[in-house]
């Protein structure tokens, strides 16, 4: 599927990431790395409250981005970088351009990556404060252009191996830290993010909270009232990531809703699409 672009968009894409130009959105998942996505979407979206559950830097291509969350409302255009802490729920709107469409680039950061980066780079990140809020920077060149390596290597579009993407996302870690922004990582993972991560591997199986329990070496019980102390609950993880990554879906896969439903683990369309309804405010219909 081609796009089309207006000439001011279509020359600040070739210009940040040529391979990118014309090209249908995608997204990909390295469990150990981080993931990539491209978006493309032709309406206006105004999403309410989407988590974000990775730390992530997006590259607006095309339209505009706004993200209200804590504080004042923070917005990039075309070829500016917005910088998400992970953990943080916002309310973001997706602008497409006049006659055109919206846009961008993202790259996910694995806890696993900002960990290993937190503790090999100790000279980069010390003394440096974590980002705590949403934030954006003009693109200099050398950032977009290590996005963009990065995502042509999660992507497939070269032959890049395991080795070869840490070191494309870790590039971008470091570009970042020059710059004064630093992703937590060296605290351990909590129930609740180990619960996610495990989910995660397979995000369309029947999950009970029993078979995760015993993955992870817990008793049931045990399980159920460690999440409840850190203020959430199996449930609450599973129908946040599955709708979650709907949501990504659907701005990054020309899939049906039907098929990205069955795709989450949801039997039963109608009744996904009320859930997303009621978690994001908009019908996943109106994002296609």
């Amino acid at each position: 599927m081609l796009h089309r672009v207006g000439n001011a968009a279509a020359a600040a894409t070739k210009a940040i990431l040529p391979n990118l130009a014309g090209r249908a959105a995608f997204h990909v998942v390295h469990a150990e790395v981080g993931a990539a996505a491209h978006l493309s979407v032709r309406r206006k979206q105004v999403l309410r409250h989407p988590r974000f559950d990775l730390g992530s830097v997006i590259l607006v291509l095309e339209g505009h981005k706004t993200v209200a969350g804590e504080g004042r409302p923070v917005e990039a255009q075309v070829g500016e970088i917005m910088i998400v802490p992970p953990g943080g729920e916002a309310e973001v709107v997706n602008a497409p351009a006049p006659g055109g469409l919206y846009r961008a680039a993202i790259i996910g950061f694995a806890p696993e990556l900002v960990s290993a980066f937190a503790k090999g780079h100790r000279h980069l990140v010390a003394g440096k404060r974590v980002l705590g809020r949403i934030t954006t920077m003009p693109d200099d060149g050398e950032l977009a252009e290590a996005i963009g390596r990065a995502l042509r290597g999660l992507s497939g579009e070269t032959s890049a191996g395991p080795d070869l993407l840490r070191h494309r996302l870790t590039e971008i870690l470091v570009q970042l830290a020059e710059r004064g922004i630093v992703f937590g990582g060296t605290r351990p993972a909590s129930l609740g993010e180990r619960v996610g991560a495990h989910i995660g591997r397979d995000i369309a199986h029947p999950w009970t909270v029993g078979e995760v329990a015993e993955a992870l070496a817990l008793g049931e019980a045990t399980l159920r009232r460690h999440l409840a102390a850190e203020g959430t609950s199996f449930s609450d993880i599973l129908a946040g990531l599955r709708l979650g990554y709907a949501l990504l879906l659907l701005q990054s896969s020309e899939r049906s809703v039907v098929q990205i439903a069955h795709d989450v683990g949801y039997l039963s369309p109608s009744r996904f699409a009320a859930r997303f309804r009621a978690r994001y405010g908009v019908a996943p219909s109106a994002l296609r």
